[in-house]
Formats: C-alpha cells, structure tokens, sequence
C-alpha cells in the first residue's frame, strides 16, 4: 500500500457580542490566569507523585493513521510480503498502540474497525512509532485458540517524509530472540532507538514502525502489519517465534486450504528464518543467532508431541548446504523426554542435530513418514557423541522412509544409548537405505550405538 495524505476539514466557529471587547479581555485574562495557575500547582503535585506530565491533544486535532492487519497464511520463506503480494487474509482482532517517537511515551490504543482494517485517530502532526501486539494477533485458520497460539511478525511499512517503504527484511521483528511485550497503557514509555518498554510492561516493541503525520489534518493510510503461525525465527525454548511454539500453532490450526509458496499444497511446513548473521532475504546481517555455524535449541521440556500432518526440514533454514545446522539439545529436556515425537501420518523430520535427550531421539508412531538428512546421537561437530539415552530413532508403525539414496537423505545414527534404529510391530516394515548407523559424520571413526556397535564406516543398505 502507498501513503495517500488527505487534507482534512478545517472550520472555525465565531460567536459576536455586543459587550465591550475591553471587558471582555479583562474577564479572558482572568479565566487564562486562574487556569494558569491551577494547572502549575497540579502539574507540580503530579509530578512529585512521579507521575507523566502530558500536553491535552488540542481539540482540532482530526489527523488519523490508517491501515491493514493480515496474515501471510501461505509465506513459504525468504523476503517477507505485502498485503497485496501475498494474498493475505484479514486478521479479525489485534491492538494497535501509538507512541510519541520523540520522548516514546504512550499516546493512544486502537483495536479493529472491521477484520484488517484498523484507524488511529485525533492525532496532530508529528512524528510517531505505530506498534501491533503481537500476542493480540489472531489466526484465520480453523483451531486458533487465544494464549496458545501466537504468530510471528513477518511485514510492516513505515511512512518517512511522506513515503512508504516495504519492510521485508525483518521477519521476526527487531529482536527475533526478544520477547514482545504485552499490551501498554497511560504512563507507559518505550524507549524511541531500541524499542525496550522504559515503563510499564516487559519486553520490546517488536513491530515498532516510524509514521509521520505531515499536519493535524492529515490521514495517512497504508501502515500496514503482516503476520505468520508457522515460521520459527529464534533458538528460544518456548514462546513466540520458537519451534516450540511452531509445533503447538501447527497442532492446532488446520491445514485445509494451505498453500504455502513453493511447498506441498495442504500439507504444513514449518518455516525456518532464524538469523545467521547474513543479509539473506528476510534477515538482515545485525542478527545473528549461530554459534560456530550452528544454531542450538536447548529445551528445558520435552518438545510437543507432533500430532497433526507436518514438515519440519531445516534444510530450508538460510546458511544451509551440505551438514544439519540446526541442533536440537535434550540435556535439559527432563526424564524420558524424547527428542521429537511423531504420532501423525505423512509427517517428515529432516535436516537436524538431535541429542542429549533422556529417551529416544525421534520416536514415529503412525504412517509413512520420513526421516532423512539428520544426525542422531552426535554433536553439532559430527564428531562427537551426544547421546540420546534409549534408541536413536524408534518405528512402531508402517510406511517409514529412513534415509534416501543422496548424501543430503543420509542419516548418521550413533552414538545413542539403546539401538540406532528400532522397528517393531508393523506389518510391512518400511524403507532403510544410505544410513550411516554407528560411525562419526564422516564414517572413519566408531561412535557406536549402546546395542548394536558396528565396525567403523558401516553403512546400511
């Protein structure tokens, strides 16, 4: 959307007396004078309270901010989307709050006129930051429940002198790995550079976007704010924008209707945008949540259980090439925690370090699906164990894919306490092929498995 700026009416009223004009000045000097007086001692009283100390918005003051809330239901990754590119779907509810961008001090709240639409108005010219709530942000999608599902920021603009710029390069916000705080009030001041709330609640601001507002008259539109439930964009153990949280919207919210770009039609695929210090598209190269290549989540619970169709292949994550780059630690995931746990059909894990967890490392109980690309019991080097404390990977059901013909599909599995693979009680068994089960990553060096220690660079067929 582009900023239209629209003159708005102007009027004055005047009412003539016939009472002397001298008079009439005595009496207005002595109202202005008593008010005067009368504002000074409150405003002195209120601020030895502590209190805020706010400028009345004049009467006339009829400028408005106007935009649009929606969701990026099928954004496949990369650069974010507009409203328009996106074909993105209007959000029913979200609070939108306004700030002064000088002193960042609160100025005004605003919900939804209708779904997508929101205005913010009695404002006077000047400069100001326009924020969504991200936890208020709901889903279109069928199963969203209000505190269990939250979405990521994903697009937003800023209208600057009068131009609108597309911000695409921020999927996640200011601080991906920062929490967004909650809703802010009266008195509530956040700080104008880094968007930390100073006073009142606890977090950043993290859909902060600069609009200037040219005269006290002026509407200016296309402050727009793009939303999305399935993308992961920290290494947080829970919250928004954590694989924990991804898992729990994929869950919950259906899959009817999903398309998301360049993916499987109806089929959810978690989307992997954690910043890697570069500038690749949607990230921008002051963030940066690896270490030594790598990008370590560290549960402090077992992840949910994954109980709905789903992808979760972090060969998609930016940075990507050749080696899993995302590692998945259960060290403090807590007893008998299993890495991931897969209890629906068509589901595929790819591209992952999992280790370190008191139980198994995937665990797959329902049809056909794939598990490829990971390494199961070792460390983010390859080298090392990291070990899952039952088997590697756990099959109770029919249809299981484990592995691939390609080097990218190969899964090393070894280093786990009970056995590298596990395959009980199924009918027709499944597919094992280009495993590496027992050596390093490399297949020189043994790291064997605690039931099965195979010679160094044994592979499975």
């Amino acid at each position: 959307m582009r900023s239209l700026l629209i003159p708005g009416p102007h009027t004055t009223n005047e009412r003539h007396t016939n009472a002397s004009p001298w008079s009439a000045l005595e009496r207005l000097l002595s109202v202005t004078a008593a008010l005067t007086s009368r504002m000074s001692v409150m405003g002195a009283l209120l601020f030895a309270l502590g209190a805020t100390v706010m400028a009345p918005v004049p009467a006339h003051a009829a400028a408005k901010i106007l935009g649009t809330i929606f969701e990026d239901v099928n954004y496949g990754g990369g650069a974010s989307r507009n409203f328009f590119t996106s074909g993105g779907a209007l959000v029913v509810d979200a609070r939108i709050e306004v700030f002064n961008a000088t002193t960042g001090v609160f100025v005004k709240a605003a919900g939804m006129n209708l779904p997508g639409d929101y205005q913010v108005s009695g404002l006077t010219a000047g400069r100001y930051i326009v924020r969504v709530v991200v936890g208020s942000v709901t889903s279109v999608r069928t199963g969203y429940t209000p505190g269990l599902n939250f979405a990521v920021p994903t697009f937003r603009t800023e209208v600057v002198n009068g131009v609108t710029n597309d911000i695409m390069d921020e999927v996640g916000g200011h601080y991906p790995s920062l929490p967004d705080a909650p809703q802010a009030g009266s008195n509530d001041v956040l700080d104008p550079n880094t968007y930390q709330f100073l006073a009142g609640p606890v977090g950043y601001a993290q859909t902060a976007t600069i609009v200037d507002v040219p005269n006290a008259n002026a509407t200016v539109t296309g402050v727009d704010f793009g939303f999305n439930f399935s993308t992961i964009t920290n290494t947080n153990d829970g919250g928004i924008g954590s694989l924990a949280q991804a898992i729990t919207n994929a869950n919950a919210l259906t899959n009817t209707g999903l398309a998301q770009d360049g993916l499987t039609a109806g089929l959810e695929h978690l989307i992997w945008m954690i910043p890697n210090g570069t500038d690749a598209p949607g990230l921008r190269a002051s963030e940066d949540a690896f270490v030594a290549g790598v990008a370590s989540i560290s549960p402090t619970l077992a992840l949910p259980p994954i109980t709905e169709s789903l992808v979760i292949d972090a060969q998609t994550q930016p940075g990507w090439t050749e080696n899993p780059i995302v590692q998945i630690d259960g060290t403090n995931a807590g007893f008998a925690a299993n890495g991931l746990e897969v209890l629906a059909p068509n589901c595929t894990i790819k591209g992952l370090i999992l280790g370190g967890f008191d139980a198994a490392g995937i665990t797959v109980s329902d049809l056909d699906c794939t598990i490829a690309g990971n390494w199961i019991g070792l460390d983010a080097t390859g080298a090392n164990a990291l070990m899952n404390h039952g088997d590697g990977v756990q099959a109770w059901s029919d249809g299981l894919i484990l592995g691939g013909a390609t080097a990218a599909e190969r899964n090393v599995i070894s280093g786990n306490g009970g056995d590298g693979v596990r395959i009980e009680f199924t009918a027709s068994g499944g597919t094992v092929q280009g495993n590496w089960i027992g050596p390093d990553a490399t297949g020189t060096t043994a790291s064997g498995n605690g039931s099965w220690k195979p010679s160094p660079a044994m592979a499975s067929t």
